[in-house]
């Protein structure tokens, strides 16, 4: 997961033409992840748009030689392998090597498009959900992290069948990727995971892709940062503040209170196996710690991905904790450690680290998985990720867990350590859950796109019922001009014209300067991004990060279909830049709209050079 942005970087910035094919294969570790329609689901969920093997058996993996994922192969025309790669943080070095085996094969390699179509085109599905991620509920306002739309839902008074007046929608309202703050309808989230309150007004959101925590104030309206900058980090300290403090593939998230009511908000911090802490305060912590407000620091976990208990929090290890649940009066916190099959507890008093259900005793063996009502070890899960606690008086002692893998919702006695199946209906991947004070389950159902509510048996041994939670009421807007826009300065072009034919591309360049005596600040992330508004127009690259010149490819795909595209077909390229005067910085957010007349002229489409020009107070784009 963690290459990913680097290939989609890599694919932007060499294309098929150029002679460059990106081919993921998929080597399972667990049985779940080699169904072909789980390989498919996950393709779709995160938005992966090269080919990709199932590689069933491992067969590939065996005859390459791989040892470990990531790895990356680079083949040369004939068929040799070039160079391999392995684990993250390569793509610099991946791109020299391309960008001279591009140049030094020039002759040898094929040019021509390749007919791929993204998967995420063929979801059929009823709901107005994509992949929803994790579930949560305070003072009667319920959260559901719809992570496939890349936004957040509200709802008060959830239980009321009629909802339409209660629904707060934060994020963008089609769907738009992106890390913006602001007012509710402006924010932009990437795969946003889990959600905690720490009031009903007070939501903190684990927004996983884009490497930070954001908190959603319901009193301002507004969503801010309070963690972590957009890029991931492979920092497995910390203790820097707020966003200064660089994170990585934050999964979940719990509040915890202390003795002297400090609020500190923990982190399943999947992406370096880890648990971290934001001190919301300036709190004492264990064995004398002092923190300062908005101190961002791991609190237990090596970063060795591992099944490790210990005394010692640091010297304990954790694989990919995806999952947390809280018992504020108990001072634990309970993990879903998803790569061992576990869920671990992590004693909030002092920091000791125990195993509960799963896994193995063998530290090191992450593929102790499997389906078995047990005690400890010799009971089973396969890839859990998430945790519940259960909310009535009978059963607060225990835990509900998200069996992903299993396709399966399982109760864990916490006090004996056993772990037993809940009878049910199967789901498919779930990812979240919690109980509400009546004894109802919810449940995030990913893969169906939906949110079950189910009706349990007085044991809590068997689901009796279950029911659809209805979202009628908030579909997606269609990509239009005012959804994209928010409130960003919009320059319009005049009219591109583009063939309807297959030979009808054509590139928009762009050449970007600043005035003023401006300068870019290095530190920062530029970047943009390019949209059509309807799926007839196909563009590549759809985002880079290289600012002063850099184009954009067209393409009509109605091929020689007669249909004929309206005046309401537009390109967008939305810039997010920070640039600098002396220490003065300024944020630059502003859209270029190029409108498109589709022709029957056989001829290619008319390519367009574009000049932005920016200053300290305007920004003037002309071609």
């Amino acid at each position: 997961m963690h290459i990913l942005p680097d290939l989609k970087e890599i694919e932007h910035t060499f294309s098929v033409e150029d002679g460059l094919v990106v081919i993921g294969v998929h080597s399972a570790k667990f049985t779940n992840e080699s169904v072909a329609d789980n390989v498919k689901n996950a393709v779709m969920r995160y938005n992966i748009e090269h080919a990709v093997v199932n590689d069933d058996g491992a067969k590939m993996w065996q005859q390459c030689g791989i040892n470990c994922w990531p790895s990356l192969l680079l083949i040369s025309p004939e068929g040799q392998p070039l160079v391999l790669l392995m684990g993250e943080g390569h793509k610099e070095t991946l791109k020299v090597y391309i960008k001279h085996f591009l140049a030094y094969y020039k002759d040898k390699l094929s040019h021509k498009s390749l007919p791929i179509s993204k998967t995420v085109d063929s979801i059929q599905h009823n709901e107005n959900l994509m992949f929803p991620g994790k579930i949560k509920s305070f003072a009667n306002r319920l959260c559901i992290s719809d992570s496939g739309n890349n936004r957040l839902i509200f709802i008060d008074d959830y239980a009321d069948e009629n909802i339409k007046s209660n629904v707060v929608i934060v994020g963008s309202a089609c769907g738009e990727i992106g890390m913006h703050d602001g007012e509710f309808t402006n924010a932009l989230f990437n795969q946003p995971q889990g959600v905690c309150f720490l009031n009903k007004d007070i939501c903190f959101v684990a927004d996983t892709e884009n490497h930070a925590i954001r908190k959603i104030d319901f009193t301002s309206g507004t969503v801010s940062t309070i963690a972590g900058n957009g890029v991931q980090s492979n920092d497995t300290d910390g203790g820097k503040i707020g966003t200064q403090q660089g994170i990585s593939s934050p999964w979940d998230l719990e509040v915890f209170i202390t003795d002297e009511r400090k609020s500190v908000l923990l982190i399943a911090m999947a992406g370096t196996h880890q648990i971290w802490a934001v001190f919301m305060e300036d709190t004492k912590w264990w064995k004398g710690k002092e923190y300062k407000a908005g101190t961002v620091v791991c609190i237990a976990g090596s970063g060795n991905e591992e099944n490790r208990n210990n005394n010692y929090p640091n010297k304990a290890a954790f694989a990919q904790p995806s999952g947390l649940a809280l018992f504020q009066q108990e001072k634990m916190v309970y993990i879903a450690d998803s790569e061992s099959s576990s869920v671990r507890r992590l004693d909030l008093r002092d920091g000791k680290v125990s195993g509960v259900v799963g896994g193995d005793k063998n530290p090191n063996n992450l593929f102790s998985f499997g389906d078995v009502d047990g005690v400890s070890t010799e009971g089973k899960l396969q890839h859990c990720l998430g945790l519940a606690r259960g909310a009535t008086a009978r059963n607060a002692h225990k835990l509900f867990v998200a069996d992903t893998y299993n396709h399966k919702i399982k109760i864990v006695d916490t006090r004996k350590n056993h772990v037993k199946t809940v009878i049910s209906p199967k789901f498919n991947e779930p990812c979240g859950l919690f109980q509400n004070g009546d004894g109802k389950l919810y449940v995030a159902d990913t893969n169906n796109h939906q949110i079950k509510i189910c009706t349990l048996n007085e044991d809590e041994s068997e689901i009796l019922s279950v029911s659809v939670f209805k979202l009628d009421n908030i579909e997606l807007q269609p990509l239009t001009s005012d959804v994209i826009v928010n409130s960003d300065k919009v320059y319009t072009l005049p009219v591109v014209n583009c063939s309807n034919l297959s030979n009808g591309a054509f590139n928009i360049h762009f050449n970007v300067a600043l005035d003023d005596n401006l300068h870019f600040n290095e530190e920062a992330p530029q970047k943009w991004s390019a949209k059509a508004n309807r799926g007839v127009v196909m563009i590549t690259p759809e985002g880079g990060k290289d600012i002063q010149r850099f184009s954009v490819k067209c393409c009509n795909l109605l091929r020689n279909e007669k249909e004929t595209i309206g005046n309401n077909d537009e390109v967008y390229v939305k810039f997010q830049l920070y640039t600098c005067l002396g220490d003065l910085c300024f944020n630059k957010q502003f859209i270029v709209k190029i409108p498109l007349r589709i022709t029957d002229d056989q001829k290619k489409g008319e390519d367009v050079n574009v000049s932005v020009v920016i200053g300290r107070n305007n920004v003037k784009v002309s071609n």
